[in-house]
């Protein structure tokens, strides 16, 4: 989820993911998440959290949060802010969802196939919980004809 100093509330519909391809980890956060936090706790509470938001905001101007982990009262935040220093190719359709480099082929910046050679190997990947979906399939299907690679599952 993207954030700036002014949708720092935005952190509470991060969504959860296991990979972060094109991001750079400025710090985890321990959170509380059942709303019953309390200040002297380990986890921080919504508060605490916010004020870590925008520090962060300040010191990087906008910065991408997402779940990395969940506990049962608690969740581990990830602060990432995005990596533009990669040169990634695109394709004739799917310009701003799928790209490509010298290794990989990513889909909405999850990196979902690895490519050898003539090759396209599928990547593990999870996002929300899901680890398969029609757009992402269509895309490494479509990653594969226009490269010419064989896919392997």
């Amino acid at each position: 989820m993207k954030i700036t100093k002014n949708t720092i509330s935005n952190v509470y519909k991060s969504e959860q993911r296991s990979q972060f391809h094109g991001y750079n980890l400025v710090e985890e956060l321990f959170c509380d998440s059942s709303g019953f936090g309390k200040d002297w706790e380990s986890a921080l509470t919504t508060e605490q959290l916010e004020v870590k938001l925008f520090d962060f905001c300040s010191e990087h101007g906008q910065i991408y949060t997402f779940i990395t982990k969940v506990g049962q009262f608690q969740v581990f935040i990830g602060v990432y802010t995005k990596d533009d220093t990669k040169e990634y190719k695109t394709f004739t359709k799917h310009k701003k969802n799928l790209k490509y480099d010298d290794n990989f082929i990513y889909s909405y910046d999850t990196k979902v196939a690895e490519i050898k050679g003539n090759n396209a190997f599928l990547s593990s990947w999870s996002l929300g919980g899901k680890t398969k979906s029609r757009t992402t399939t269509k895309h490494i299907k479509y990653a594969c004809n226009e490269l010419n690679l064989i896919l392997n599952d």
